[in-house]
């Protein structure tokens, strides 16, 4: 594999659109990353790729109450109703 945006890929395996919160974003901390989400979800995207390097960083999207990395979207918005995301 020579390219390594990942929406590229998805594009020519899927229908759904994709989106990408990048590591300046998360590094900014849940608050920034929260904003970012409903940013790409209130534009109908159904994939929100993070851009991670460490565990902490995922831990910014990924909490440790159970929301597990590759959840369906319904999951996710689910989760960021019930304020697991806060």
């Amino acid at each position: 594999m020579q390219e390594s945006d990942l929406r590229r890929h998805l594009a020519k395996q899927t229908q759904l659109s994709s989106g990408l919160i990048p590591i300046l974003g998360l590094i900014k901390g849940r608050e920034e990353v929260r904003k970012q989400i409903q940013d790409r979800l209130g534009k109908n995207i159904s994939v929100i790729l993070f851009d991670t390097l460490s565990r902490a960083q995922l831990n910014t999207v990924v909490p440790s109450s159970g929301i597990a990395p590759g959840m369906g979207k319904r999951s996710f918005v689910s989760a960021l109703k019930s304020g697991v995301m806060d």
